[in-house]
């Protein structure tokens, strides 16, 4: 972790291409966005190599770090479509939507999960705001598959020679990175007795853009014909070439403006503190490096 010590800093701007902290009232709950997404690929390479943790192409894994943001169209402009958050982050619609980080490895990492039945979707070429109006009546919008791809995308789940790929193992550690900043956020706030609502959430978001800004991120991602061909092959929804380019155009901003923008000192927390989010960055490190370094054990890799 970088030292949060020194001077105190105002509320930085949103970060380049959106984001959930730039989002409105009601996009659910606050996620760490990119910036912290990116800080955790880099601190987990300090663990150990890439290949400890069973990954082959370091630039699909950090790429898959940014996938279940991509379609739900905050982090980038104008995505080709829109999908559900609840399906992105198999999260229920909540206040604090906690991601069910094990039921995404249970069926895409190391299958023995049936996926469901509409998969692998598609976006729905629709607006953000459409989307949100859509959520809000809990309305489906996504694009089911056909029976016959369903059916293939079983088929290769269930193969013994399936091997998730790096684009799958990043996006289920976004959600585990999801997951246990939302569930930490929940109890901070139950054990502080805060009351939900905009103020609160202006606090929370106020406060993850201080820290995401704390953050000495360097890590930038590539597009090359390897990860293209990943993430067209991500099982439970393809990831179009406009999509990745567009995301990984998004995230190379975000680190050039982290690194423009750093903050060197104690951010002026108003709802966290600084221990808050040092203790959850590390518990974070922990899981990833402790589930991804037994994968790869598992596996021989």
């Amino acid at each position: 972790m970088p030292s949060l010590h020194g001077r105190k800093h105002q509320a930085p701007s949103p970060v380049p291409g959106g984001g959930a902290f730039c989002a409105p009232p009601c996009y659910y709950g606050v996620m760490p966005s990119w910036n912290v997404h990116t800080a955790h690929v880099q601190r987990l390479f300090r663990e150990g190599s890439p290949a400890s943790f069973g990954i082959r192409d370091a630039n699909a894994f950090l790429f898959g770090n940014y996938v279940p943001d991509i379609n739900i169209g905050y982090m980038v402009e104008h995505p080709s479509g829109i999908l559900p958050y609840r399906l992105t982050h198999f999260a229920d619609p909540a206040h604090i939507p906690i991601p069910r980080e094990r039921e995404f490895w249970d069926t895409y990492v190391e299958p023995t999960l049936a996926p469901a039945d509409n998969v692998p979707f598609a976006p729905a070429a629709i607006t953000v705001e459409e989307s949100v109006r859509l959520n809000a009546q809990l309305l489906d919008y996504e694009l089911p598959a056909s029976a016959e791809r369903h059916a293939q995308v079983v088929a290769e789940l269930a193969s013994p020679e399936y091997r998730a790929s790096d684009v799958v193992l990043g996006a289920w550690a976004h959600l585990l990175c999801d997951h246990e900043y939302n569930k930490a956020t929940h109890a901070w706030l139950q054990k502080y007795h805060v009351e939900p609502g905009e103020k609160t959430r202006v606090r929370k978001q106020d406060d993850f853009l201080f820290f995401g800004r704390t953050l000495p991120i360097t890590l930038t991602c590539e597009v090359t014909d390897a990860l293209l061909a990943q993430a067209a092959a991500f099982p439970q929804y393809a990831v179009c070439e406009q999509d990745v380019r567009a995301s990984v155009a998004s995230a190379t901003a975000i680190v050039r403006d982290n690194q423009d923008n750093h903050i060197e000192g104690v951010p002026e927390y108003t709802l966290f503190t600084e221990d808050f989010f040092h203790e959850v960055f590390e518990h974070v490190t922990e899981r990833l490096a402790a589930r991804l370094g037994a994968y790869a054990r598992r596996h021989g890799l």
